[in-house]
Parts: C-alpha cells; sequence; structure tokens
C-alpha cells in the first residue's frame, strides 16, 4: 500500500503485473480479451516500438487500488524478460465504467517523466460545520521528476483554513527534485462564505411579499 510522507504527499510504491503479448490487434480480438476478463493495452517509450500486451482486468484493479494509480510497475511479460512503466492512461467504457484499455509507458528510473497528480482535500466537513464553501478551480497538476519520486496525491488539509483563504500552486510543497508543471499562480480552490437555509428562507419570503 502507498505509504504517507511529509509535505502533504503520498508516496507510490512499486508494483508487479503479468503481462500477456498480443498479435491479434483486430477489435473483435480486443471485444474478446474483455469479455475474458482481460484488458487489451500497449508498452511503448522513448524510441520503442509500441508493444500490444494484455492484462487480466483484476489484477489491474487490485494493482491500482492497493499501489495507486501513480506507482511505478514492473511488467513480467511472457518471455521472461521486465519493463518498468507507469500507467499513463486508462480507457474506461461508458456507464459501467469497465477497463477499455491501458497505455503503460516504459520509463528509466534515472530519467525524469511528467505525470497527472491528483489533489485531495481532507477535512471538508469542518469547514461545512462553519458555514464555509469549498470552490474547486483545478484538481490535479502535473508534477515532473523521477517515476520513482513523483507522488500518488498531494493532500491539502483544509480544517483551519477561513473565508477569503486561496491556495495557489506556489502554496503547493515540493519534494527535493520534484517541480510542478503549472503556472505558479494558478487558483487550485479557495474558500467562501456559504448562505445559510435561513437568508434563503427570508429572501424568499421576502420575493413572495413583493410579488403580492
Amino acid at each position: 500500500m502507498a505509504e504517507e510522507s511529509s509535505g502533504g504527499y503520498k508516496m507510490a510504491e512499486r508494483g508487479t503485473l503479468q503481462v500477456a503479448n498480443r498479435t491479434d490487434l483486430s477489435n473483435g480480438e480486443r471485444n474478446r480479451l474483455r469479455k475474458s476478463g482481460f484488458v487489451p493495452g500497449i508498452i511503448y517509450g522513448k524510441n520503442l516500438t509500441s508493444e500490444p500486451v494484455a492484462i487480466k482486468a483484476d489484477d489491474l484493479r487490485k494493482a491500482i487500488k492497493g499501489f495507486g494509480r501513480n506507482a511505478v510497475f514492473e511488467l513480467n511479460k511472457e518471455d521472461s524478460s521486465k519493463d518498468i512503466v507507469l500507467i499513463k492512461e486508462i480507457q474506461f467504457a461508458p456507464i459501467v465504467s469497465n477497463f477499455l484499455h491501458v497505455d503503460f509507458q516504459k520509463v528509466s528510473l534515472t530519467e525524469e517523466t511528467k505525470l497527472e497528480v491528483p489533489i485531495k482535500v481532507h477535512k471538508k466537513e469542518l469547514l461545512e460545520a462553519r458555514k464555509l464553501l469549498l470552490v474547486w478551480q483545478i484538481d490535479m497538476v502535473t508534477m515532473k521528476g523521477l517515476p520513482q519520486d513523483i507522488p500518488e496525491a498531494i493532500d491539502i488539509d483544509v480544517s483551519e483554513f477561513k473565508a477569503g483563504d486561496v491556495i495557489k500552486v506556489s502554496d503547493l510543497e515540493v519534494s527535493a527534485g520534484m517541480t510542478i508543471e503549472n503556472d505558479p499562480d494558478q487558483v487550485i480552490l479557495s474558500i467562501n462564505e456559504a448562505k445559510s437555509n435561513e437568508l434563503d428562507e427570508e429572501e424568499e419570503q421576502e420575493e413572495e411579499t413583493t410579488e403580492e
């Protein structure tokens, strides 16, 4: 499981996945794989020819749940070779949200790469208790660094925030060797005062009186 580190980061760990080679790239074969519980995918990388593979949907689901979406994975292939990869993109079926396709990007643990990292807000209920409203602007940032150092998520504790507070990209803590590619002045979230139900009811009564 991913472990939490200082600075609001949940660092991604390294997982292992077994993949099978694909030679039939037809739509019919992809559909057959999905019905059999597999997810079609590819492995690609710098100066590499894309390699079609398939992976068990349950294995992929468990790996993401256990290690995190941004984890570094070791892919074990049928020829006993191994690739170090990141999950670059996952396509989902509409409505049912089943896996349709997965892209693995082969990476080097000594070369920097970029990855989308989600922002997770904690203790929102404490804002609501003080009749404060959290307004989202963005919920992800692009981070650059060594694959094994890119966090699974950036956590923000809003329990002490007050009305008028604004969090920008420049306010996020970044560990050594990591950079955020977004504009530093880009607003992530802001805190506003929320209207109480009583105030809303008073406004509605005034509107009804005016109409009469």
